[in-house]
């Protein structure tokens, strides 16, 4: 009897060893992760990973929620309209309706027009991965899934360099930092009026004006839809609405409703309608200048355009406003912003210091 007791106990032994064994180099693996560890504790990126996607009019997009099989982490703000994604070093940012992409604060040319269906049926343009990740993608439209390859070894980083804290810069220093912008219409001058600059309250929306407004006589000259709008400086095409359909006057006053609500921060997603036609150029130094309010655009104009001072972006007009809306051609100006690492620069300022360094720069 004593032999046999020795062999089936020598037996499960054998077994637990062997269970052991497996345990210590056999990688963990998430429930719902594409992504496993290995013994000691680091996360393995498998090569590729193939996800599902749609096909809508000619393009093709990933569920939100895949892009977490990615590695990918999700900030969803429903009331301010955006869409936040992280990856390592590189941060990007999309809101709603607006085919605009950032990544760590410096605008892309890429159209990202996310497709917002609901709350948890947000859907992402692959662009969004291959260009602002840097992974390649690979789309099989007949079986509805796309390959993605692993991120760059290291993030895109910039060849030029913006302030640590815009807020901490001086007026003649922010005068000296904005000196290669040139104005936005040729002969124009900063407005005389306080109500056209930055800072200044709009109580429509409940909000604040972003940007410096050009109007006929405020400006010095006659502002009409005759008038060029150029670029302030060389830089790259973000955004160029050729396709801008105008709202109607119920959907405008729609939004300015819910706008009015959010206590002076204007949602993302509403600001960008009420620019109405614009076109965005990414500068040196994290510049970034809008041109909006936009009767047409230049027609050749296109994303990724690189685009010297002077040339001309399009003609100044009323979309997006009131009186755009009702079809008019009264209130034409042009709107024009800019920022600092996507920033609106002017909040350490007093309105005569950001009068003083509009007209530093421009005049």
């Amino acid at each position: 009897m004593g032999r046999p007791v020795v062999m089936v106990a020598a037996g499960l032994l054998l077994i637990l060893l062997l269970v052991a064994v497996a345990h210590s180099v056999a990688p963990e693996v998430s429930g719902k992760s594409a992504l496993v560890q290995d013994k000691t504790g680091q996360t393995i990126k498998p090569e590729k990973e193939s996800l599902l996607v749609r096909k809508v009019e000619g393009r093709s997009y990933f569920h939100l929620q895949e892009l977490k099989r990615l590695g990918i982490q999700i900030d969803v703000d429903e009331e301010m309209g955006t869409v936040t994604l992280n990856e390592g070093a590189l941060t990007l940012h999309l809101v709603r309706e607006a085919p605009v992409l950032s990544r760590n604060h410096r605008y892309l040319p890429v159209d990202a027009t996310p497709l917002w269906e609901g709350e948890n049926e947000i859907w992402i343009p692959v662009e969004v991965v291959e260009v602002g990740f840097d992974r390649s993608v690979k789309v099989d439209s007949v079986k509805g899934v796309a390959t993605v390859g692993p991120p760059a070894a290291e993030a895109s980083a910039f060849s030029d360099h913006s302030p640590d804290s815009p807020e901490e810069i001086s007026v003649a220093q922010m005068i000296e930092y904005l000196s290669f912008l040139s104005s936005p219409i040729e002969g124009a001058q900063v407005s005389s009026q306080p109500s056209h600059l930055p800072g200044a309250p709009r109580t429509y929306r409940g909000g604040t004006h972003e940007g410096l407004d050009y109007y006929t006589a405020a400006s010095g000259m006659v502002i009409d839809t005759d008038t060029a709008v150029i670029a302030a400086a060389d830089g790259i095409i973000v955004r160029v609405d050729h396709d801008y359909v105008e709202m109607s006057e119920k959907q405008r006053n729609r939004l300015l409703e819910i706008a009015a609500r959010h206590q002076g921060q204007t949602p993302a997603h509403i600001f960008d309608k009420m620019r109405g036609r614009t076109v965005w150029i990414q500068h040196k130094n994290g510049v970034l200048t809008r041109y909006a309010h936009l009767d047409r655009v230049s027609p050749n104009l296109q994303l990724g355009d690189e685009v010297k001072r002077g040339d001309r972006v399009g003609y100044v007009g009323n979309s997006g406003t009131r009186d755009g809306v009702k079809g008019n051609d009264r209130g034409l100006h042009l709107h024009f912003d800019i920022l600092i690492d996507d920033r609106w620069i002017w909040e350490p300022y007093t309105p005569a210091e950001r009068r003083q360094i509009l007209e530093g720069v421009f005049n």
